[in-house]
């Protein structure tokens, strides 16, 4: 073992103290036969600093005869627990369980807080020099879900901290919740999931760049899944059933908002307005409402029907749209604070950028060229075309003009294939019709030829950022090249236009000022988001920002109507995805790059969703709980008492992070108390290969309360069938009440399994565990 502080400590409080000023470097130490071992093989990320000694600590090994209850202290040792007469007198299920575990030195040092405070004993996470960084310890995925599960849960999945998806959307959207009630087959449920932070999935669905799709951890064992398709098929219920989900609110606070644009963020902002009663009037400068999800995003990507759609679920709420009116032309900025009691600014970004090369004015925008695709002006912009850009917006404008019948596209940007601002989707798309891309390079110059053809020059770019991360591109000029073109289309990035705003200490680096968590400008009642604020940024940042200015904007007027969402106390265990691979799109983004300009791009339909949704990982860890004990506690209705509350066995075990119950840092455990009654029968099985040392492939802890020949109360307890150990609570149900020669045993244990998940190589454990549960609920009644 390496080097570290061994500290003895005299009471409970110095523990504690210790353990939370060493900044989580500090492990506790009971009996040691845990800890010392992982030291050894160094399992952890991190090495502690500082071993703190409990064993030192007096007062904390003891059984006492309560009325009602028996108190166990939590340094009393197994072997102390397994030869107390008084415990195999009143409480024999726990002596049973204490004699079966490990051997008989083990059982010598073991300690009853430390059996049910162990590490998971997962191969993966105990795996020597930390070989497999998995959930438990801080990592992506379980490394069990796709490797070695023989020993593993059959009750699904625990999850150990937010997936990677939900960390990478920036909306926080929880898709594996949603995922599960897709394939549970509750899409109302679902839906309600997705629109908590995302008002318009079916635009989303099909125009959002996914980054959660780039960080599903289902990556490093096949493909990700398909979430984007997933949100699209989502997207389109909601919009199916738009009455379920777009409607008045049931109560009107009395405010009135006004929203600056109909954007992405203006109409995210608006719905959330809207949902916690607020009256709100969106301002559109266009003749239309939708702001760049209208004009700046071609057909082929987003269909006008949606789109409207869309637009008219919102009126449905109450969201008025003023359209063709400019605040600062038809309204000054100061007048619409006046007749509002908050503001939010989502005017984006409209405004072209400049290369600043000797020609530029021979270029035209592609931003312009796309809102003049989408007013119908479907005119082909020239036989060879050069887009400069890199980003998902030049990717439009390069296969917006390939649809309409230009010969040869040409896409130049700074980036390297690997550092596009364009998503790879996008990017395989674009290639897919025809599209070339040449990376590396900056134009130089633009002239005007005698023949009319426009020659654009390049420059190799060898980087794109300096030391400092600023955009400052470096050139190799001696490496030049020369194309031509009939037309030359610009998509480097647009600039706000927020001219309204006449204070200059309002905005920075031409950008509009805000407090990043609230979307709060400078001025009192003012809050601002999307485009204006960030620069060209994706639609789900400006619906999230939108989602943030809402919030903060309720705050603000005295109204803070945000859903509260569901802990993981409702949802603790869930399902695990199918190894199958993915049935993928492929064959129909052949059709799609082949197809028109107002072709949308096909989903999936329903069996190819749901095969998707099964496919995911849920994110949640699969060990099994290793303590022989704690679904004895569970059978028992046992409380753990710590140094700072007291805690029902029930909700004590957890799947944390190097940690397998609530127990926060600093707290540790006193006692357990647990009831007595002369009425009980119990019960405890353990399968495991070896009589001695192994731990549990499978335990049961059955405790009936039985009087006059009637079950009155059943607790039947599961042990290392999943992250935590739990209990059977249909098969109770189904005993209780029952008289004991009425009692069908094979039943019972079908009943205990019903829910139960076979996944990959572990499926024999559900017989096992259905053949001791009916075991054991025999050895009660006889």
């Amino acid at each position: 073992m390496r080097p570290f502080n061994y500290v003895k400590c005299e009471s409970l409080a110095d523990a504690a103290e210790i353990l939370e000023s060493y900044d989580g470097t500090a492990r506790p130490m009971a009996g040691g036969t845990d800890l010392l071992g992982g030291l050894k093989d160094n399992i952890h990320p991190q090495y502690p600093d500082t071993i703190v000694n409990l064993k030192t600590i007096e007062g904390l090994s003891y059984i006492r005869d309560e009325t009602g209850k028996i108190e166990i202290g939590a340094l009393t040792t197994l072997k102390e627990i397994a030869d107390n007469p008084l415990i195999n007198k009143e409480i024999s299920l726990l002596a049973q369980a204490s004699a079966e575990v490990a051997s008989p030195q083990i059982r010598n040092v073991g300690t009853l807080a430390g059996n049910i405070c162990q590490e998971p004993r997962c191969w993966y996470y105990r795996s020597p020099d930390n070989t497999f960084n998995c959930l438990r310890k801080g990592g992506e995925i379980c490394n069990a879900l796709s490797g070695d599960n023989r020993f593993h849960s059959v009750f699904g999945s625990m999850r150990v901290n937010q997936s990677n998806c939900t960390n990478a959307c920036p909306a926080s959207t929880r898709i594996p919740d949603y995922l599960a009630l897709v394939r549970a087959g509750d899409y109302h449920k679902a839906a309600e999931i997705v629109l908590e932070a995302n008002p318009m999935p079916a635009i989303t669905g099909r125009i959002c760049p996914h980054f959660c799709q780039y960080s599903c951890a289902r990556q490093g064992f096949d493909e990700s899944v398909s979430i984007r398709n997933i949100e699209r098929f989502m997207g389109d219920y909601i919009l199916e059933n738009e009455d379920r989900y777009y409607h008045p609110p049931e109560k009107e606070s009395g405010n009135k908002v006004a929203v600056i644009g109909s954007g992405p963020s203006g109409l995210a902002t608006a719905f959330y307005l809207r949902k916690a009663g607020h009256t709100v009037t969106v301002f559109e400068l266009q003749d239309q409402t939708g702001g760049m999800l209208r004009y700046g995003i071609p057909p082929f990507r987003l269909s006008e029907d949606i789109l409207n759609q869309q637009i008219r679920a919102f009126q449905k709420m109450g969201i008025e749209f003023k359209t063709g009116f400019g605040i600062g032309q038809h309204l000054p900025f100061e007048d619409l604070k006046c007749d509002f009691d908050a503001v939010y600014i989502a005017n984006g970004a409209w405004q072209n950028a400049s290369l600043g090369i000797k020609g530029e004015e021979y270029s035209r925008s592609g931003l312009d060229f796309l809102i003049e695709v989408n007013k119908g002006q479907e005119q082909v912009p020239g036989q060879k075309v050069i887009v400069i850009g890199g980003g998902n917006v030049a990717v439009d404008v390069a296969v917006t003009a390939k649809k309409l019948g230009s010969a040869e596209v040409i896409m130049v940007c700074l980036e390297a294939r690997d550092e596009m601002p364009a998503s790879i989707d996008e990017l395989d798309m674009a290639e897919r019709c025809g599209v070339t891309i040449k990376n590396s390079f900056g134009p130089s110059g633009i002239i005007r030829k005698e023949n009319g053809m426009l020659q654009l020059s390049v420059k190799k770019c060898i980087s794109v950022f300096d030391e400092a991360g600023q955009f400052n591109p470096g050139f190799d000029e001696s490496e030049v090249d020369e194309l031509e073109a009939d037309a030359i289309l610009l998509a480097i990035g647009q600039k706000p236009d927020s001219d309204f705003l006449e204070n200059e200490s309002d905005f920075q680096k031409g950008l509009i000022r805000v407090d990043e968590s609230t979307q709060a400008t400078d001025i009192k009642g003012v809050f601002a988001g999307g485009d204006s604020v960030t620069g060209p940024a994706s639609v789900v940042e400006a619906l999230a920002a939108g989602r943030r200015g809402s919030d903060a904007i309720s705050g603000f007027l005295g109204k803070q109507d945000k859903p509260v969402i569901s802990g993981q106390k409702e949802l603790n265990r869930f399902d695990i995805g199918s190894l199958g691979t993915s049935q993928g799109v492929q064959s129909s983004r052949d059709v799609f790059s082949k197809s028109g300009l107002k072709a949308e791009s096909p989903g999936m339909d329903t069996g190819q969703i749901l095969r998707e949704a099964n496919r995911c990982f849920n994110c949640g860890c699969i060990a099994s709980c290793p303590s022989d004990l704690a679904p004895v506690l569970l059978a028992l209705d046992a409380e753990i008492q710590t140094n700072r509350r007291i805690i029902p066995a029930e909700d004590f075990f957890s799947a944390g992070l190097m940690s397998s119950t609530v127990l926060e840092r600093g707290e540790l455990v006193k006692n357990i108390g647990i009831p007595t009654s002369e009425h009980l029968k119990t019960t405890y099985l353990k399968f495991r290969i070896r009589k001695a040392i192994d731990f549990p492939i499978l335990s049961v802890a059955i405790a009936l309360e039985i009087e006059a020949g009637l079950i009155k109360s059943a607790r039947i307890a599961l042990g290392a069938s999943a992250p935590i150990p739990l209990r059977a609570k249909k098969a109770e149900a189904f005993i209780t009440g029952k008289k004991v020669g009425e009692i069908d045993a094979a039943e019972t244990g079908s009943m205990a399994v019903e829910s139960a998940i076979r996944f990959g190589k572990n499926g024999y454990k559900v017989t096992i565990l259905k053949t001791l549960v009916k075991r054991a609920v025999k050895a009660c009644l006889m």
